[in-house]
C-alpha cells in the first residue's frame, strides 16, 4: 500500500513539474518530419522524388551522408538512411560535394543550371548544421565536377569542365591558384594525406600531380587509354589510383606505374574508385559489378554482383561502403559480411511522362523505372523496372490498362488490377517518345525517334498501320474527343500533322511553329487543338486546320509539353526555362507563372478533377500544385 502511494506521489510530482515547465506555452506533439514538403518552390504542395543524385560524401565522423542532387544537398543518417535535411542551393542543382575535415562545412559545386544571381560553375560553402549559404566561390566557367578539402581544411580544390583546377582559400574565399595543363574536362581531384600534393584526372586521358603550395605541375602520369573518371590516394599517401578503361596504380614518390588491376573479362570503363579506411582494399565499379582488389598485390578479392548501375562510392570511417547512381537507390553495405545495411530510396532520373489514374488518387511517372505514387501521402506505392529515360506512360480511358515504353523500341501493356504484363507491342526501330489511347480504348498510337507513328489494336496487339510522313522524331500524339482524328507533333520538323485515325490517311499539315513543334493536345470542346513550340502556344480549329489564336507570354523558351484542364479553360505548359505557365484558352492571356524546377519541365498533367497539377522534370522530381485553376 505504501509503495503504491509513493508511486502515485512521484507520478503526480512529475506531472506538476511538466505543467509548470510548459506554463504559458502551447505544448504540442510534433509529427515526424515529411521530406516531401521540405524547401518547396513557392506555391507547390508536395514533392515526389528527391532529384538526380550526382555525388556522395561521408561526414568525417561517419554519422551523416551528403548527397549532391539536382535540387540541392540531401543529408541522411548514415546508419539508418533516414532523411535529416535538404539544403537547396539557390535555384541550382549540385554536381559535387565534400565535407570539410572538421565536419562543419559543406562545399558543393554547381553545374546543372543557372540561378538569377550566379552563373554555372559557382562553388558554394554551406554550414553543415544549418545549411546557411556562405560566400560563393566564382571563377570557373563550366560545371564543377569535383571538390575536395585539403587535410587541414584551409584549401579547397575544384575540378571543372573548363579544363582547369582551382585552389581556393577557404577562410577568405580568395582564389589562390589556377592549375592549367589539362586539355579536356577535369573529372576528379584528390589531396594527398599530407596535403602537399593534389591529383587530378581528366577527359584528356591524363592524371596530373600538382604542388599545392606553388601551384605547379609535378608530373603527368601516363597509362590510361580513356578518360580518367576518378582519382584516389591510398591512406598512407604512397599509392595513387586512377579509374579509366582499367584501374591504374602509381607510386606517388617516383610517378612510376605500380600495376594495372584486372577488371574482369568483359570490363568496360571503371566508373568510380575508393580506398578502404585502412588502405588494404581498393573498390571500384566495373561492368555491372562492384569489385574489390587487394591494394598490396592488385589481386581481385571478391565482387558484389547484381547491385545495379553504380556511378559513385564512398567509404565511411567504420568501413561501411555507400554506393549509388544518379537514378537508383543509394545502398549502404557492410562489405566484410556482404550485408546490405540500408537503402536510401527516392532519387530519380528525368521524369519525362506522367499519368493520373482514373480516380485521381495515383500518379504514374515514366523514367528509367515506372513509379506509382499516392498523391495524398506522397508515398511510392509500386515500381516497375525496365524503363528508359524517354519512355512514356499512359492509362487507358477506363483505367484498367497501363501502357509503358520498354527497352528501346517496344511497348508493354499492363493489367492494373493484377499488376501483370499483358502484351508487348514491337515494331519501332528506335525509342518510343509518346503514346496515347483512343477515347474508346481500342487503339494505341505511339510516336518514336524513328520518325514514325504506329497505331495498334489493343485487344489483339496487331499493328493497324504506320504513319511515316514526319521527317524528325515524333514527340507527341493526341486523339480528338470523338476519336476520329489523330494529331502528331514532329519536333524539329516544325509541323503538326492530322490523320484519319481509322484509315491512317493524312488529312492536314499545320505549319507556323519554328524551332520545334513539341507537343499537341485536343481540348475537351472537341473543336480545338493546342500545339506548343518555341515561345508560343497555337490553337487550331481541329476540323479545318485554321489557326485560331496564339498564346504568347513575352518569353523566349520552348514550351516543351502542355496539358489542358478538364474543363478546357486552362492550358498548362512546361518549358526549357524550368517554369510552368498557365493560360486562359478563351482570352489567350497568361494567368500564372510558377517558378518550379531546377531543370527543364519535361511533363505536366492535370488530375481528372482539375484540382491538382503535376509537373515532372529533368531534375528528377515531381511537384504537385493545388488549386491553380481560376475559381
Amino acid at each position: 500500500m505504501k509503495k503504491a502511494l509513493l508511486l502515485n506521489y512521484l507520478l503526480l510530482s512529475v506531472s506538476i513539474l511538466l505543467l509548470l515547465n510548459g506554463c504559458g506555452k502551447d505544448v504540442k506533439i510534433q509529427p515526424p518530419p515529411n521530406h516531401n514538403s521540405w524547401n518547396l518552390p513557392q506555391g507547390a504542395a508536395m514533392r515526389l522524388g528527391k532529384g538526380v543524385a550526382h555525388d556522395i560524401a561521408y561526414s568525417p565522423d561517419g554519422a551523416q551522408l551528403a548527397v549532391a542532387s539536382s535540387i540541392g544537398i540531401w543529408l541522411y543518417d548514415a546508419h539508418t538512411g533516414a532523411e535529416i535535411a535538404l539544403y537547396p542551393v539557390r535555384h541550382e542543382g549540385v554536381r559535387s560535394v565534400a565535407f570539410s575535415p572538421n565536419g562543419r562545412t559543406l562545399a558543393c559545386g554547381s553545374g546543372l543550371g543557372y540561378s538569377s544571381e550566379h552563373r554555372i560553375g559557382t562553388i558554394w560553402l554551406l554550414d553543415a548544421k544549418t545549411g546557411e549559404l556562405k560566400q560563393p566561390l566564382e571563377g570557373h566557367t563550366s560545371e564543377v565536377n569535383s571538390v575536395a578539402f585539403s587535410p587541414d581544411g584551409r584549401t579547397l580544390a575544384s575540378g571543372s569542365g573548363d579544363d582547369t583546377v582551382h585552389l581556393w582559400d577557404v577562410t577568405s574565399g580568395h582564389l589562390q591558384h589556377v592549375l592549367e595543363g589539362h586539355t579536356g574536362e577535369v573529372n576528379s581531384v584528390a589531396f594527398s594525406p599530407d596535403g602537399n600534393t593534389l591529383a587530378s584526372g581528366g577527359r584528356d586521358k591524363t592524371v596530373r600531380l600538382w604542388n599545392v603550395a606553388a601551384g605547379d605541375q609535378i608530373h603527368s602520369l601516363e597509362g590510361p587509354e580513356n578518360s580518367v573518371i576518378a582519382v584516389a590516394f591510398s591512406p598512407d599517401g604512397r599509392i595513387l589510383a586512377g579509374a579509366s578503361q582499367t584501374v591504374w596504380l602509381w607510386e606517388v614518390e617516383t610517378a612510376e606505374p605500380k600495376w594495372t588491376l584486372e577488371a574482369g573479362e568483359y570490363a568496360s570503363e571503371v566508373k568510380c574508385l575508393a580506398f578502404s579506411p585502412d588502405g588494404s582494399t581498393l573498390a571500384g565499379y566495373v561492368s555491372g559489378e562492384l569489385q574489390f582488389w587487394n591494394a598490396a598485390n592488385g589481386g581481385l578479392t571478391h565482387t558484389l554482383k547484381d547491385i545495379g548501375w553504380i556511378e559513385h562510392i564512398a567509404y565511411a570511417p567504420d568501413g561501411t561502403l555507400a554506393v549509388g547512381s544518379r537514378y537508383g537507390p543509394i545502398q549502404l553495405w557492410d562489405v566484410d559480411n556482404n550485408h546490405l545495411k540500408a537503402a536510401i530510396e527516392g532519387h530519380l532520373a528525368s521524369v519525362n511522362s506522367l499519368a493520373f489514374s482514373l480516380d485521381g488518387e495515383t500518379l504514374a511517372s515514366g523514367s528509367f523505372t515506372f513509379q506509382f505514387w499516392d498523391i495524398k501521402t506522397g508515398r511510392r506505392k509500386n515500381i516497375l523496372n525496365g524503363g528508359n529515360i524517354n519512355h512514356p506512360v499512359c492509362y487507358s480511358p477506363d483505367g484498367s490498362t497501363l501502357v509503358t515504353g520498354i527497352s528501346n523500341d517496344a511497348l508493354r501493356l499492363w493489367d492494373i488490377a493484377t499488376g501483370q504484363a499483358k502484351r508487348i507491342l514491337e515494331g519501332h526501330t528506335e525509342s518510343v517518345r509518346c503514346v496515347a489511347f483512343s477515347p474508346d480504348g481500342n487503339t494505341i498510337a505511339s510516336g518514336s525517334r524513328d520518325k514514325t507513328i504506329r497505331c495498334w489494336d489493343v485487344e489483339t496487339g496487331r499493328l493497324k498501320f504506320v504513319l511515316d510522313d514526319h521527317t524528325e522524331s515524333v514527340t507527341s500524339v493526341s486523339f480528338s474527343m470523338d476519336g476520329r482524328i489523330l494529331a502528331s507533333a514532329g519536333g524539329r520538323d516544325d509541323t503538326v500533322r492530322l490523320w484519319d485515325s481509322d484509315t491512317g490517311e493524312s488529312i492536314g499539315i499545320l505549319e507556323g511553329h519554328w524551332n520545334g513543334a513539341n507537343s499537341v493536345e485536343f481540348l475537351p470542346d472537341g473543336q480545338t487543338l493546342a500545339s506548343g513550340g518555341w515561345g508560343e502556344i497555337r490553337l487550331w480549329d481541329a476540323a479545318t486546320g485554321e489557326h485560331k489564336r496564339t498564346l504568347k507570354g513575352g518569353f523566349r523558351s520552348s514550351n516543351n509539353v502542355l496539358t489542358c484542364s478538364p474543363n478546357g479553360d486552362t492550358i498548362a505548359t512546361g518549358s526549357y526555362d524550368n517554369r510552368i505557365r498557365l493560360w486562359d484558352t478563351a482570352t489567350g492571356q497568361l494567368t500564372l507563372t510558377l517558378e518550379a524546377h531546377t531543370q527543364t519541365v519535361a511533363s505536366v498533367e492535370f488530375s481528372p478533377d482539375g484540382n491538382t497539377l503535376a509537373s515532372g522534370s529533368r531534375d528528377g522530381t515531381i511537384l504537385l500544385w493545388k488549386d491553380v485553376l481560376p475559381r
